[in-house]
C-alpha cells in the first residue's frame, strides 16, 4: 500500500521545472501559483477556440456552405485548363491576368446540374471568377469566341438539364473516364468539348451545333 506521506517528484506542465509533493495530496499540474494561472488561462483559451470552431461549423451547415471535395469537378476543371491553355480569360480577355482557373458560364450555385458540362466551363481569371458580377461577361465572351448560336445553346442548357442525378457508382465511372480523357489531352491528342462530353458520358442528350 502506498505511503500517503511519501514525497514524490513531478514535472510542472507549464515551466517544466521539477517540484515535490506528498503523494497523499491532490496532484496539480503546476509548481506555483504563477504557473497555475498560466495553465488555467491556456485551458480556457483552448476551450474558447474549440467552442468557436464548433459554432462556425454549425453556421456553415445552416448556410449550406459545408462541402466535400468534388474530385470529378477537379479533374474536369483540369481538362478545361488544358483545352483553353492558349486562351485568355473568357470574361475579361484584355485584363493582364496572371492567375487563372476554370469558371462556369452559368454558375453552379444557380444550376448545379451543369457543374460538369464542358461548354459551361472555360478558363477565367481568378479575380473575375470570384466576382459574381462577371457572369454576364462570361456569356458575352462565349459569344465573341464561339458565336451567337453557341451562346444560345449554353443559355438553353438549364432547360435540357434542369436536374442531374448521379449515383455514387455513376460518379466513380465518370471520374475514371474523365481521368482517361485528361491523360489523352496531356499526351497531345486533340479533343473537342463535344467529344469530351460524350466520352465522359454525364450528359446524354447532346446534339452538336
Amino acid at each position: 500500500m502506498s505511503d500517503p506521506n511519501k514525497i514524490k517528484t513531478y514535472t510542472c506542465r507549464v515551466c517544466k521545472a521539477k517540484y515535490e509533493r506528498k503523494m497523499g495530496n491532490t496532484w496539480c499540474k503546476w509548481c506555483s501559483e504563477e504557473c497555475q494561472d498560466v495553465y488555467i488561462k491556456g485551458v480556457l483559451e483552448k476551450e474558447r477556440k474549440k467552442a468557436w470552431r464548433q459554432k462556425k461549423e454549425q453556421y456553415k451547415k445552416e448556410l449550406g456552405l459545408t462541402t466535400k471535395v468534388d474530385t470529378l469537378q477537379k479533374v474536369i476543371n483540369k481538362i478545361v485548363m488544358v483545352l483553353d491553355e492558349d486562351q485568355p480569360c473568357m470574361a475579361r480577355p484584355f485584363d493582364n491576368n496572371n492567375r487563372f482557373e476554370a469558371g462556369h458560364v452559368i454558375p453552379r450555385g444557380r444550376y448545379k446540374s451543369l457543374s460538369y458540362h464542358l461548354w459551361n466551363i472555360h478558363k477565367q481569371g481568378t479575380f473575375s471568377n470570384r466576382s459574381q458580377t462577371d457572369d454576364g461577361l462570361m456569356l458575352e465572351g462565349l459569344e465573341v469566341r464561339y458565336g451567337f448560336e453557341r451562346r444560345k445553346y449554353v443559355e438553353g442548357l438549364p432547360l435540357l438539364y434542369p436536374t442531374l442525378k448521379l449515383t455514387k457508382p455513376d460518379k466513380m465511372a465518370a471520374l475514371k473516364r474523365a481521368n482517361d480523357v485528361l491523360k489523352r489531352l496531356q499526351s497531345g491528342e486533340e479533343l473537342s468539348r463535344d467529344d469530351i462530353n460524350k466520352l465522359i458520358g454525364i450528359y446524354n442528350n447532346e446534339t452538336s451545333i
